[in-house]
């Protein structure tokens, strides 16, 4: 899954809350820009089986953060 399909797959985690915009800028110096990150070995050898999506792994963590950090970005 590519950063730019995660990002804009309608992922109720990437919704930019009021007051904080979501910026895009040029490559920086570190940035990883290809990555090929594959669990096929872990999987095959060790019989690791991920227990949440890329997805759902991400709503599970921003849904910490925020109630952990920005309480008040919460609108449930």
């Amino acid at each position: 899954m590519s950063t730019t399909s995660l990002f804009s797959g309608g992922s109720r985690t990437w919704d930019t809350p009021q007051g904080y915009p979501r910026r895009l800028s040029d490559f920086r110096a570190g940035d990883v820009r290809h990555s090929l990150a594959d669990i096929g070995k872990a999987q095959r050898l060790l019989g690791y089986a991920p227990s949440h999506t890329i997805v759902s792994g991400m709503n599970e963590a921003a849904d910490w953060y925020i109630r952990r950090f920005k309480p008040e970005l919460l609108t449930k």
